[in-house]
């Protein structure tokens, strides 16, 4: 927002008088955010404006690309320094004069609960405004649970509320959040509504005394009961209180549920789930930070891809999607066939699925050329996907053969780093990356760039996570794909020593599917999804085994998939039945609960996570809960499990690993603590600290 007149001018917020208008503008980039500063040069700003006897008008602004989105999420925890929002907002709505929001770019969390204080909404076409936080596991702390539903009614308030996603500007116009939607000149449009409204001196009507979502009230409570019993099977803390508040904005008056919202927020502000996803939410933030951000000249302009299994047809879907053309460059034909025909199934099943429309199947499909010829690819970003054996070996050294300016990507299983040697001709312009299984459905990409490489190398390694909308984990002395398959074959580990000590594997499956991870271990296991995993030893009996025992190799009977287990293969009852005869376990022993079996298998999580971070092949802890959540399928409400290790106590989850190591042999190997244990208790520290 730009503008001219009699200006004056605070650190983050600027002061400008234009006639009988005053413009309070928010300066505080990228994204103006309502950090302390801010909000007392708004509160003074706003005072000035009230106490002028020639103003007759407010607008409050964003410079920039963008009205403010709201406070800093580090400070959810720590005690608001005055003015808090909720009083700015109060502020600005007993305000005498009119004051009205001049809205665009994004209006989120704090920064829509500071429009919905003003008197008047105004948004520029394509701009968004949105509560996104039930994904901190939070409540609004501002008054929107109370002021929004006055404007828009039930239904409305608790889809933006619920779904934390944003609503652009038109349908926002239409369920009466704003109250005009500018097209052209916004700036001016905006200020010329500010003025008729200066000259007319009509008193301000505060949003907390607008009705129009409240006239029906059969409707409105309604609307509520059907969303409750929706919600009945949601873990979110945070979607049940909002519910109560948005019901509350009907029944109570507007202070009582003021007072509620505010209670409720600071009843979840350092719970269990709301501490989890804000650290799972910073872990997102800051991944690739360390990559850089100017990548190879023409890198990505184009993919030129050697491969046509699944894994490169997943990688093709992926660049497709992320709008690269990609060429596939299999010297034979018939495999270049194959990989297409692989990549339209999977498109098609994504169209059925509703993931994506049939025309954004066919721009993607309008991308995809099977040319054959890697020479003419020129600056490609060169990605080397053949699965194992003599195709890869052929596809490793006809990458070599790739144009001077081009990256080589190669993807790799487990930490095996011999491809890179195998590629001849190239010298520092390669990395490898592994994206977990499935790779539809994780969001997580490892990535190993070789130790010296220049900075334009990390730096196109993470442009290319960006495309394919992965969260970049770089590992550190050693191959792509080692930090996912060790905490999987941890899980499975342990999930392998519950069934060996008594439990049956849907009980083990059943328990971690209840608390959130999309498929328990031995469900991952029946869909391929953890093939390369890691064990802790080594070996895994019941895998090995079942896969000897029986043609299918399963654990199950079926095809069910995650969530409906079908009945256990009888050759996996009887070769578990055979184990446990063998290791002298009996019957009778007391089985652990559910809530134990997770603890078990999220504290071997972390044994493992312990020992990657000890050895120094991730950076932080952090990035081992971005690894569980977004490559094992762990949901965010535990926050992974170095941060669910931390809640724990780590002297309380040392001493129980320290407890069912020495129930077996194969307990030791899943649970006895990490040395780093040790250390963290001794000097009073935590894997992930209270700053998050």
């Amino acid at each position: 927002m730009g503008g001219t007149g009699n200006a004056s001018d605070f650190d983050l917020v600027r002061f400008e008088r234009r006639g009988p208008v005053a413009w309070i503008i928010i300066a505080n980039p990228p994204v103006n955010a309502l950090i302390q500063p801010v909000r007392a040069g708004i509160d003074a700003c706003l005072a000035r404006a009230i106490a002028d006897p020639e103003i007759g008008a407010v607008v409050i602004a964003g410079a920039g690309r963008t009205f403010p989105v709201g406070t800093d999420v580090r400070e959810a925890t720590r005690a608001a320094d005055q003015p808090s929002l909720g009083a700015l907002c109060t502020r600005i709505e007993d305000a005498p004069k009119p004051v009205i929001a001049a809205i665009h770019g994004t209006a989120l969390g704090g920064g829509l609960e500071l429009a919905l204080a003003c008197h008047i909404r105004l948004a520029r076409a394509g701009a968004q405004l949105g509560l996104p936080d039930v994904m901190l596991g939070l409540v609004p702390n501002a008054g929107a649970t109370q002021r929004l539903p006055r404007l828009v009614g039930a239904g409305p308030a608790l889809e933006m509320l619920l779904r934390g996603l944003p609503l652009k500007a038109k349908p926002a116009a239409k369920a009466g959040l704003i109250d005009r939607m500018i097209r052209n000149d916004f700036d001016a449009a905006v200020g010329a509504t500010a003025a008729n409204i200066a000259r007319s001196r009509d008193a301000p009507r505060p949003t907390r005394a607008r009705t129009s979502g409240l006239g029906d009230p059969k409707t409105f409570l309604d609307t509520i009961a059907a969303r409750r019993a929706g919600l009945a099977d949601d873990r979110r803390a945070a979607a049940h209180r909002l519910v109560d508040l948005v019901e509350a904005a009907l029944l109570l008056p507007f202070e009582a549920g003021l007072a509620m919202e505010h209670a409720a927020y600071h009843d979840l502000v350092d719970g269990p789930q709301a501490r989890a996803l804000r650290h799972i939410f910073l872990a997102e933030r800051r991944a690739g930070r360390n990559l850089g951000a100017a990548a190879a000249p023409g890198a990505l302009a184009q993919v030129a891809l050697l491969g046509h299994g699944d894994r490169a047809a997943g990688v093709a879907r992926a660049c497709l999607a992320g709008g690269l053309p990609v060429f596939a460059v299999d010297g034979d034909e018939a495999n270049r066939l194959a990989l297409r025909a692989r990549v339209v199934t999977g498109l098609a099943a994504d169209v059925r699925a509703g993931r994506i429309r049939a025309a954004d199947q066919d721009a993607m499909l309008d991308r995809f050329d099977l040319t054959g010829d890697l020479e003419s690819c020129g600056a490609a970003l060169v990605i080397v996907a053949a699965e194992a054996g003599e195709a890869r070996r052929a596809a490793l050294a006809r990458a070599g053969a790739a144009w001077p300016g081009a990256v080589v990507a190669i993807a790799e299983e487990a930490g095996d780093r011999a491809d890179f040697a195998r590629v001849e001709g190239r010298g520092g312009d390669m990395f490898a990356y592994h994206l977990p299984s499935p790779a539809r459905r994780t969001r997580l990409i490892e990535l190993a760039i070789p130790p010296g490489a220049a900075p334009e190398l990390s730096a196109t390694a993470a442009a290319f996570a960006r495309v394919i909308s992965r969260y970049p984990l770089t590992v550190q002395g050693t191959g792509a794909g080692l930090v996912t398959a060790t905490l999987d074959g941890a899980l499975f580990a342990a999930a392998e020593a519950l069934v060996l000590a008594g439990l049956d594997f849907a009980a083990v499956d059943a328990a971690l599917t209840e608390a959130g991870f999309e498929a328990g271990p031995f469900e991952r296991a029946d869909r391929g999804w953890s093939d390369n995993a890691l064990p802790p030893d080594g070996s895994s009996l019941l895998r090995e085994r079942i896969a000897g025992a029986s043609s299918r190799g399963r654990f199950y009977l079926g095809s069910a998939g995650p969530g409906a287990r079908g009945e256990a293969a009888p050759e996996a009852r009887a070769l578990v039945a055979e184990l446990r005869r063998a290791a002298g376990q009996g019957e009778g022993a007391p089985m652990p609960d559910a809530s134990e079996i997770v603890l078990r298998c999220i504290l071997a999580l972390a044994n493992a996570g312990a020992r990657l971070l000890a050895r120094g092949v991730v950076r932080g802890a952090a990035e081992i809960d971005l690894a569980c959540v977004h490559g094992l399928g762990m949901t965010r409400l535990l926050g992974g499990p170095m941060q669910a290790a931390d809640q724990t106590g780590l002297l309380h989850a040392r001493t129980l690993m320290r407890g069912w190591a020495a129930e077996s042999p194969r307990a030791c190997a899943v649970w006895d603590p990490a040395p780093l244990f040790d250390d963290l208790i001794r000097d009073g520290r935590q894997f992930c600290g209270r700053a998050e």
